[in-house]
């Protein structure tokens, strides 16, 4: 595997990864949670940055975090509110009071979670070599 700055940043991310991922903001230097608190915003960032790395480098082992990562964020998703600007949506934290968007549902972590999902099945059906149209995305 070709080693790039940005895939040496973000192995030791990938391999500390536990049953329940709990991406944390801020990490320390040596890469262990600094906070309580984990960033539903960078989990869903760093799924699809593990599944681009695996498709850029072609090298499975990025995929490995990704389907719990994936598993927790549809665990903290809300799919019950009646309110529309609730339901289906991502808070930036969880527990939800943790410092990133503290009780608050972010338009931005929904986006980067649906993002994950759509590059999660294009990777599932058509392999890591194979053109998608999800490539495109962010």
């Amino acid at each position: 595997m070709r080693r790039t700055p940005r895939a040496c940043t973000l192995r030791p991310v990938a391999t500390t990864s536990s049953p329940l991922p709990k991406i944390t903001c801020p990490l320390t230097s040596d890469w262990s949670p600094a906070v309580r608190w984990s960033c539903l915003t960078g989990q869903a960032q760093m799924a699809n940055n593990w599944m681009r790395l695996a498709v850029i480098t072609g090298d499975p082992k990025w995929l490995e975090p990704v389907p719990a990562v994936l598993r927790f964020l549809k665990r903290t998703q809300n799919r019950h509110s009646t309110e529309p600007g609730v339901r289906g949506g991502i808070k930036g934290s969880w527990p939800v009071g943790g410092d990133y968007g503290a009780y608050e549902v972010l338009n931005w972590a929904t986006k980067f979670f649906a993002d994950a999902l759509m590059r999660h099945e294009a990777v599932e059906t058509n392999g890591l070599g194979a053109a998608s149209p999800v490539s495109v995305l962010a």
